[in-house]
């Protein structure tokens, strides 16, 4: 069909792409549908080929739906003018729809045609209900929210309140409403609420916390978050949301204090020290920057814990911090590092020599003994003490010299005060490299073992070397490819604290009793007739220490009896009733227990007699003036003790004949000592042996004189 309409206004309808447009054709009251386009097709759910064709009373009752549409005396077209008309329409699935139609008459080549543009009419009650609805659904999620809702109009007046927000300033909404709300702001809160309501009435959403103070006199904590709203006729205002955030701050604040500060005592913890420090360093003031720090650790503190019991032991560590609190100046900090560890961070201190006046001072104020359940307990601490300067720019870094001050101040003795300095430094980095490369040298097996020989003493005195050897000592030497030789004194003490102690043990307990078995096989009866192994303090302590000794007498076929552990009288004051267990654990596997240096870690007696032993090693520092101030009290007292409890009593360290003519005297049976022989190589040992059997097959056995000077040549030979 060719449309000619020459009226603007059909052309501007169809310019909108979304007006429903139907064009109709016909005489008579009900002309037909000869054109939709696809807007009208949607908006009454046609295809548009389903229209096409049917009258236009169609359009108001759907063809799903029996009858015939109702009937209405109004036209919907006039053949000379333009007819607007309200339609209650159908949708094909019979769904109502009011629509405004408007018809417009067009010039057609026959029948008269109309245009009619359809749009949907708004059902203002069905808006009005709709608008009704959704505002009690928000009244009635507002009234139920968690958070306080508010609306302000010009003027900052209250113009809606929920009851959360009533409950959060303890007032009533009639109360409320029409008030200035800024009035439950604490006042330091006013300016910047002011300024961020600035922004808000400018377009901006703001969030920001706040104090509202209660009618009761209490703050309440909140985070508001408002947002600029525009009303008809009030201006400018805006909507605003208060959660109450106090409880969540309070707990904020509560992780925060756990987190930076001891549970025990309350002190600082490491982590706040270590900020604070940091702050310090950060200062470019000179005198802001001036800080030393004192670095304590309390002696013997385990003890305290082993014999009164770990609750004694916190109540001593509280004792102590108030001690510590009260002996510094207001503006130091006291801080509990971990264990029995504290640290002071003096500010203001840039000179050493004050600094170890004030460390010697705060040693001396803390050192009363105190009163913990009764018992008196002597606390004395050990200090280290650094001065801040130009090599330290982190925290960890005077953290670190502290604690090489306060290694210093440990290995002058109990309760000593130490100053760090640039040798303390680069001892301990020589330390550290040397522990990095003794961790090396056990897992290469570069270490070595020797042996010393164990004498009776009645034979010492008449024969030569290897001649009365009862037995051989096993001990580890390190013959560094760099350094030469390097003191067992300084490697096993780095083996300890470093963890490779278990393993160095380990492989010269192997290697000793391997040794021995060669031993057997190449010297028969000459063969010593048991080996002797140090076991650190940390082996013992292992669960599977006694395990792993009985596998190496497995793997190396050695019995028990011939294999004896030497452990010093540490272990026994540490730990009593483990090293108890231990000790019939190994006499079990008929493996002998030794105590080395006996005197030097004032064991109680009474353990002697309760414990598993089969020997006691006579420390040196006893045999020094043995033989020429008279006689010795505690050597003999010693040997007197040992005898009586069935114990096998070895001097260490005899270096002159005069001492091994007094243990003779006294009635030590053995002996040992650079006297008698050095530690050796364990070929030295064998032909030592069999040179003593030769010279007693020679008849050599005889008594040799015994004068100073014949029995050291025959020694030395």
């Amino acid at each position: 069909m060719e449309l000619n309409p020459s009226a603007t206004v059909f052309r501007s309808w169809a310019a909108a792409e979304t007006d429903a447009l139907v064009v109709v054709t016909g005489t008579g009251l009900d002309p037909r549908i000869s054109w939709v386009n696809r807007a009208c097709a949607e908006l009454l759910a046609y295809a548009p080929q389903e229209l096409v064709g049917l009258p236009l009373s169609t359009l108001r009752r759907s063809p799903l739906r029996r009858g015939s549409a109702p009937p209405d005396g109004q036209p919907i077209v006039d053949p000379v003018r333009t007819v607007e008309r309200t339609l209650v329409c159908e949708r094909r699935d019979g769904s109502p729809v009011r629509l405004t139609a408007r018809s417009l008459p067009v010039v057609s080549g026959g029948e008269p045609s109309w245009v009619l543009r359809l749009q949907p009419e708004t059902d203002h009650a069905r808006v009005q209900d709709e608008l009704y609805a959704a505002h009690e659904r928000f009244r009635s999620l507002s009234e139920r929210a968690p958070i306080g809702i508010f609306t302000s109009e010009s003027g900052l007046r209250l113009g809606y309140v929920n009851d959360w927000f009533c409950h959060l300033v303890g007032a009533r909404a009639d109360q409320l409403l029409g008030t200035d709300w800024m009035g439950f702001l604490h006042p330091d809160d006013l300016l910047p609420t002011q300024q961020a309501l600035g922004r808000v009435l400018a377009g901006a959403d703001v969030e920001l916390p706040l104090r509202l103070q209660r009618t009761d006199g209490e703050t309440c904590h909140v985070q508001a978050r408002v947002v600029p709203v525009t009303t008809d006729g009030r201006g400018a205002g805006f909507l605003g949301t208060l959660e109450d955030v106090t409880q969540r701050l309070a707990w904020e604040r509560t992780m925060t204090h756990q987190a930076l500060h001891d549970p025990l005592t309350g002190l600082p913890n490491r982590r706040q020290l270590l900020e604070t420090i940091t702050a310090r360093l950060s200062a470019a003031d000179p005198e802001q920057r001036a800080t030393a720090l004192l670095f304590l650790d309390l002696d013997d503190f385990k003890h305290v814990n082993d014999s009164l019991g770990h609750p004694a032991g916190d109540r001593v560590l509280e004792a102590f911090s108030e001690r510590l609190l009260g002996a510094v100046r207001g503006h130091d900090l006291v801080a509990r590092f971990g264990g029995d560890e504290f640290a002071v961070m003096c500010p203001g201190i840039g000179d050493p020599a004050t600094a170890e006046d004030v460390a010697e001072r705060l040693r001396q104020q803390v050192s009363d003994p105190l009163v913990v359940d009764g018992v008196e307990v002597t606390v004395a601490a050990s200090i280290g003490v650094v001065v801040v300067d130009r090599t330290h720019s982190t925290a960890e870094q005077v953290l670190r010299d502290a604690d090489i001050a306060l290694y210093q101040a440990k290995a002058a003795g109990k309760g000593q005060c130490a100053l760090f300095d640039e040798e303390h430094r680069r001892q301990a980095s020589e330390r550290l490299l040397l522990a990095g490369e003794l961790k090396r040298a056990v897992q290469e097996d570069q270490l070595t073992v020797v042996y010393q020989p164990v004498v009776s003493v009645p034979a010492a005195l008449v024969r030569a070397d290897g001649r009365g050897t009862v037995s051989v000592e096993a001990l580890c030497r390190w013959e560094h490819p760099e350094r030469g030789p390097v003191s067992p004194e300084v490697f096993v003490g780095l083996a300890e604290q470093n963890g490779a102690i278990v393993d160095l043990g380990l492989s010269v307990l192997r290697t000793a009793c391997r040794q021995m078995m060669l031993w057997r096989d190449e010297l028969g009866e000459l063969a010593p007739a048991a080996v002797s192994v140090n076991v650190s303090p940390v082996q013992l302590h292992r669960p599977d220490f006694v395990d792993s000794v009985a596998q190496v007498l497995v793997d190396t076929g050695l019995p028990g009896s011939a294999l004896t552990l030497e452990l010093t009288e540490s272990v026994l004051m540490a730990d009593p009733e483990a090293a108890a267990a231990a000790f019939r654990s190994l006499r079990s596997l008929g493996i002998r227990v030794a105590i080395d240096d006996f005197g030097t870690g004032y064991s109680s007696l009474a353990l002697l007699r309760t414990l598993p032993l089969d020997q006691l090693k006579i420390d040196r520092s006893f045999l020094r003036d043995l033989g020429r101030a008279g006689d010795d009290p505690i050597v003999g007292a010693v040997v007197a003790l040992a005898g009586s409890l069935g114990l096998v009593t070895i001097a260490e360290g005899v270096e002159t004949i005069e001492q091994l003519a007094e243990l003779e005297r006294l009635g030590c049976p053995l002996a040992q000592g650079f006297l008698i022989s050095r530690p050796v190589p364990p070929e030295q040992v064998s032909r030592m042996l069999r040179a003593a059997a030769l010279a007693e097959r020679a008849d050599l056995g005889a008594l040799i004189p015994t004068g100073r000077r014949s029995v050291e040549r025959r020694v030395s030979a």
